[in-house]
């Protein structure tokens, strides 16, 4: 099992694309919705990308920002020009930039969590990976030969950016200390794989350190080094996360208690509020299917 599929398989990720225009002239374009995770992909040409009170980075073709909590900033042509701000359709034999900006959407709010763990910018070089190289031909080749489907085509592509780039993001050094890192290391992965596996097993500590071939001590501390999180806090977190998922799902409260590891269904519920601050019934109320639809 991949721990890190799973993590990604829970949030439901989807992207909604804002802007995919090749810009001409002396042009600028600024953050378009504060707080919002969202992305720019360079794919024709080069420009700056300015923060304030920040030195601006040159931005190539090819070159990939992602800004988990959208901060002020802005995107602007490299040549200083007297001509008027222009868009045209894309193509890499003309003059101009062209961006590929989107916003990530996620249905599952601990999504909420893994941003706080994420740099204010990611910014990823081509010459960097050797997958931005692949995708960016598709995209282009998208944006240039519309056809059916090719909206759809564009959006699963630019999950892909996403999905790559937060791998990137996970195996840099400067991670560690996250609970990101939960997802790529060797040692507690065959723990973090046995609680998304059995989430309703009643795990101890001793019974995790077991799974990963380590002394109790030695895995609770190492736990908490790589992470700053608990073992037990973890399991909690992970087993609440899967209960809002199935609550949105409308099932049960009792199935969802039970599912999770607990034998008392109230038991559950007062952790559920502690860590959502919401009762799991009025979530559950709120995503049937009348109330999903308005009705």
């Amino acid at each position: 099992m991949d721990n890190f599929s799973e993590l990604l398989k829970m949030v439901r990720l989807s992207v909604e694309l804002y802007n995919n225009t090749q810009f001409c002239g002396n042009w600028q374009v600024r953050e378009h919705g504060l707080g919002s995770t969202c992305f720019h992909l360079v794919t024709v040409g080069e420009c700056w990308l300015a923060f304030p009170d920040a030195q601006a980075q040159r931005l190539a073709v090819g070159d990939l920002v992602l800004l988990p909590k959208e901060v002020r900033h802005s995107m602007h042509t490299v040549e200083s020009s007297v001509d008027p701000m222009a868009t045209r359709a894309i193509d890499p034999n003309a003059e101009g930039t062209a961006l590929l900006c989107g916003y990530l959407r996620f249905e599952h709010n601990l999504f909420a969590v893994l941003l706080d763990q994420l740099p204010e910018v990611i910014v990823i070089r081509r010459s960097e990976v050797d997958w931005l190289e692949p995708l960016l031909h598709q995209i282009i080749h998208e944006s240039m030969h519309v056809e059916a489907g090719s909206a759809e085509v564009l959006n699963r592509l630019s999950e892909l950016l996403f999905t790559y780039a937060l791998r990137h993001v996970l195996n840099a050094e400067q991670s560690t200390g996250t609970f990101l890192k939960l997802y790529v290391d060797e040692r507690v992965g065959p723990a973090i794989q046995a609680i998304h596996a059995q989430p309703d097993y009643p795990w101890t500590i001793t019974r995790l350190a077991e799974q990963c071939a380590m002394s109790r001590t030695s895995f609770a501390q190492y736990f908490k080094q790589l992470c700053g999180w608990t073992v037990n806090g973890y399991l909690t977190w992970w087993r609440m996360q899967l209960a809002w998922k199935m609550l949105s799902d409308h099932l049960p409260t009792g199935q969802v208690a039970e599912a999770v590891g607990y034998q008392s269904e109230s038991a559950f519920s007062r952790v559920f509020k502690k860590t959502f601050g919401m009762h799991a019934g009025h979530l559950r109320r709120a995503n049937t299917p009348l109330n999903r639809h308005g009705e």
